[in-house]
């Protein structure tokens, strides 16, 4: 007597169907993944793939390292007539090249320092007792460095002439980047000095008569290059005081954009100075051996 359900000896399996086969592979190939992927679960026996390292002159598809800006923060002494004889003196002995721009008509100093004699700006300064670096990497679009709110009424310095300003807050903002050159890289500078409207000055229901909140101040760009060995200082030029034999009770001019960006710090009689730091190292590639 022959049982049911089970084969008889012999007898020709039903073949699979591709559908079949092809199932079957998937779930074999699931169940290793799932095995590779948890060591705890699957048995001594099983093999993990063997990572190859890359050879050493491959080419790389991932971006350079080490390439942008850092924006450094002085904290120095703020007596003008120190500081300004400190700045003349940098620049009369060669310490550092004053940077021609149309900055300077609103009370920036500009220095282009080779990056060994760093030290020596900040010693002449009068040293910092804190310095505070923040990384900018290749801001393509306006970041600030300053910012300074300026109440309505203040009166100020801008592109040389004094101003009554409304309510805004003052800014200076940079963008940079790195490139290459035939003889090494470099990196391209750019300033705006810029203010905000703190308030609406008006309400109105046409587009077209909107003012813009953000303008920019006359004479505030400056467009600089900088070479791979190079940093640029930024400070605020001291006003300088009214001849002596000038008679009559002394009068504090009024404050140029520089003065009300940088002539503060969390420090008590103290200024701030900016550094930009560019970083060039890894920009320019490794000369590669011709291939045969």
């Amino acid at each position: 007597m022959r049982l049911r359900g089970k084969p008889r000896q012999g007898a020709r399996r039903k073949p699979r169907t591709t559908a079949a086969v092809a199932a079957t592979l998937a779930l074999g190939a699931l169940a290793a993944a799932w095995a590779a992927a948890s060591p705890g679960c699957a048995s001594s026996t099983t093999r993990t793939a063997r990572f190859v390292p890359p050879r050493a002159d491959a080419a790389s598809s991932d971006a350079p390292t080490g390439i942008g800006f850092t924006s450094v923060r002085w904290f120095v002494g703020a007596a003008p007539e120190a500081r300004a004889a400190a700045l003349d003196r940098i620049v009369d002995e060669g310490i550092a090249e004053a940077v021609e721009s149309d900055l300077a008509d609103n009370g920036f100093l500009l220095l282009r320092v080779d990056r060994a004699r760093l030290g020596e700006v900040r010693a002449a300064l009068g040293d910092s007792p804190y310095a505070r670096s923040t990384l900018l990497g290749q801001p393509l679009e306006w970041t600030d460095l300053a910012t300074a709110p300026v109440r309505a009424g203040t009166v100020l310095f801008v592109a040389g002439r004094p101003r009554e300003s409304a309510e805004c807050i003052l800014r200076l903002a940079f963008r940079g980047w790195c490139f290459p050159t035939v003889e090494a890289a470099a990196a391209r500078v750019e300033f705006r000095l810029g203010e905000d409207e703190s308030k609406v000055a008006a309400v109105t229901i046409d587009p077209s008569l909107a003012r813009p909140r953000r303008a920019d101040l006359p004479d505030g760009r400056a467009v600089i290059e900088l070479g791979s060995d190079e940093v640029l200082v930024v400070a605020a030029r001291p006003a300088a005081p009214p001849p002596a034999e000038e008679k009559g009770p002394e009068t504090p001019l009024p404050p140029t954009v520089a003065a009300l960006l940088l002539d503060r710090s969390p420090f008590p009689d103290r200024v701030t100075v900016l550094v930009v730091v560019p970083s060039v190292a890894d920009i320019l590639p490794e000369p590669r051996a011709a291939s045969r």
